[in-house]
């Protein structure tokens, strides 16, 4: 179909339908490429950096024997690892999965542990601080697994979950299932008797969405340590989020 064919008269501004075809896929690709410049340019927004940044906020509060559930090689994708943060424990252990499966560091310092079974008696409650960071949305039995990880702490619970992300596995070795708002996090952990002290979520268009929740068994312990949460905390921000994540796909 030539141009001189084409009746526009009335269009005002719309495209044409000949042209849907070449124009849909280059926008597209113009969005995603600007998207990625865009993150490559401000990598701080990157919400593993973020979530770095609130652990380090608080994790000098926490004293005593600390666990990273599932926490593979305890790497924070910045350089270090997560058990310097806590410069007040007494012991720091990782636990993962069996061998063989990413999850797993393979050596000695390993605490083995399938956060989909049982948790074995003699680790109720063993440890002050239980800290888990983007695992949950890889299990399927979540409510077990949130569970697991309250079971482990005598106290305070650390977890960060994915609000927006984009779907990742590795086949043979985990799936992707999940992805959490704050009524469920606050509704899972007070569940297991546990009180939000804290939550918050980064706020940026071009990255994933995470969740950081610090949580205790003895709230009142924690009095004043913390700032206080408002409502917005809960609705307003992660649903803005979560209209200009849909509108920017």
């Amino acid at each position: 179909m030539g141009l001189e064919k084409v009746n526009l008269t009335g269009l005002q501004g719309k495209t044409p339908d000949f042209m849907k075809p070449v124009i849909r896929p280059f926008a597209r690709w113009m969005f995603f490429f600007c998207a990625r410049l865009l993150r490559e340019c401000y990598p701080e927004q990157d919400a593993r950096l973020w979530s770095n940044r609130e652990l380090k906020k608080f994790a000098d509060l926490f004293s005593g024997d600390i666990i990273n559930v599932s926490g593979w090689k305890d790497e924070d994708k910045e350089g270090g690892f997560y058990s310097d943060y806590f410069t007040q424990k007494s012991s720091y252990t990782v636990s993962n999965v069996g061998r063989g499966a990413r999850g797993s560091r393979g050596d000695s310092l390993d605490l083995t542990l399938d956060l989909e079974s049982p948790l074995p008696p003699e680790l109720h409650q063993k440890y002050d601080v239980a800290f888990n960071h983007t695992t949950l949305e890889h299990v399927y039995d979540v409510q077990t697994s949130i569970g697991n990880i309250c079971k482990l702490s005598r106290d305070i619970v650390i977890v960060v979950v994915p609000f927006l992300q984009m779907v990742h596995w590795e086949p043979g070795s985990y799936g992707d299932y999940w992805r959490f708002t704050p009524f469920a996090m606050d509704q899972m952990l007070q569940e297991n008797g546990f009180h939000t002290l804290y939550a918050s979520h980064n706020d940026n268009p071009l990255h994933a969405v995470y969740l950081f929740y610090v949580a205790s068994r003895r709230p009142e312990n924690w009095k004043d340590r913390f700032p206080p949460r408002t409502e917005f905390d809960r609705t307003n921000a992660p649903g803005t989020l979560a209209f200009r994540h849909i509108v920017k796909s």
